[in-house]
């Protein structure tokens, strides 16, 4: 059953029939602007270069930006089940990606023994 949710979730991330309007197809927060349309996330408008569930993990971060995501939310709005481990590595990756584009990056901020959590810096 969770397998067929998760397939049903990424067909409609990816055709967008998310039944969502206009608003919705986009979020920005400070030099991230995520394109829920096509699942792709951009820094100053240059393409991050992310894997589906890395997305679906960054784009949790920053909807709500300030609040603590923990390593159980992350691992479901990714529709995986793994290790808080393996939820770090992902994190460290998106991490990597984003500092690859700019170097000063720090709008992902660790909350020890809780998750994460996005700064608007």
């Amino acid at each position: 059953m969770v397998r067929i949710q998760a397939l049903l979730t990424r067909i409609e991330t990816l055709t967008g029939n998310s039944g969502g309007n206009d608003e919705d197809r986009e979020l920005v927060r400070g030099r991230l602007r995520i394109d829920l349309k096509r699942s792709v996330a951009y820094w100053d408008d240059q393409l991050v270069d992310l894997t589906l569930t890395q997305f679906w993990m960054l784009l949790e971060l920053a909807r709500d930006a300030g609040q603590v995501k923990s390593y159980e939310r992350l691992m479901r709005v990714a529709n995986i089940t793994v290790e808080p481990n393996t939820v770090s590595a992902h994190i460290k990756t998106i991490r990597d990606r984003f500092r690859a584009l700019d170097p000063d990056f720090q709008c992902i901020r660790t909350e020890r023994s809780s998750g994460y959590r996005w700064l608007d810096l």
